[in-house]
């Protein structure tokens, strides 16, 4: 049914535009906006098979999305690539190494500001229960309507 795909396509841009949006923009920690070198938001993309919907990211949305809890340190060396793409400059004799070490201590210990605050909500915020109600309207009132034509083809009134 094409306007099932339709409803799953207008459904799959509207959420990958929105989250792409909320990315670079919103404040989502006390820190801001959760984008760095932009790669995540770009990754963002979606899939509309029969009946359907499928939206991608890369692997580490799922860290963004819900923080990283304590315990086991991040690897240093993204950390440190974090502090380079969000153009974070280190304060005073600390160099960018000493201070992707103290980030990847503390995220160890309590974990990600974003886990601490119970997850970033991007995508619960996205993907809303208005935004997929609408989308259901969409087809069922689809669905009716093709039911009504083909139950009404055949008819020849006189």
């Amino acid at each position: 049914m094409e306007a099932i795909e339709q409803a799953l396509n207008d459904l799959g841009a509207g959420i990958s535009q929105q989250l792409r949006t909320d990315i670079a923009s919103k404040s989502v920690t006390k820190y801001g906006p959760v984008n760095a070198s932009g790669k995540l938001a770009k990754s963002i993309r979606y899939e509309v098979k029969p009946n359907n919907l499928k939206v991608y990211a890369l692997n580490y949305f799922y860290y963004v999305e819900n923080g990283r809890k304590g315990g086991k340190r991040p690897p240093r060396s993204v950390i440190r690539q974090w502090i380079i793409d969000k153009g974070i400059k280190p304060q005073g004799k600390i160099s960018i190494d000493s201070l992707a070490f103290l980030i990847q201590r503390k995220i160890g210990e309590s974990g990600t500001t974003a886990f601490q605050q119970g997850g970033t909500k991007l995508l619960e915020d996205v993907a809303t229960k208005e935004r997929i109600d609408m989308v259901r309207q969409q087809i069922a009132l689809t669905m009716q309507n093709q039911l009504i034509r083909t139950a009404f083809s055949n008819v020849i009134i006189q």
